[in-house]
């Protein structure tokens, strides 16, 4: 975990403010994550939440990329999520 800190400080220094973010509570999931796993076992694979986490950094570090083609997520996935971040859903 230490090193995917790190590599999260590396987004922050030379990415948006919007893909930082999205790192940071990505980071903070898995963190979270591989610490339930220490103490009580688990399956090992993403969470619910950790792939939620995970979608938006993705499509906000696409954007900053340039890259306008379709998300990488299903579109009614990227829909909802467009939806519960108050973005009208590209048709």
């Amino acid at each position: 975990m230490h090193a995917v800190w790190l590599a999260k400080k590396v987004i922050e220094r030379v990415c948006s403010g919007e893909v930082a973010r999205a790192a940071h509570d990505c980071t903070r999931e898995l963190n979270y994550g591989s610490k339930e796993l220490a103490v009580g076992g688990g399956s090992g694979g993403l969470s619910g939440r950790e792939r939620e986490l995970r979608a938006p950094f993705l499509e906000a570090a696409r954007r900053e990329l340039g890259f306008a083609g379709d998300p990488l997520q299903r579109r009614a996935y990227a829909d909802r999520l467009q939806h519960d971040a108050g973005m009208p859903s590209v048709q």
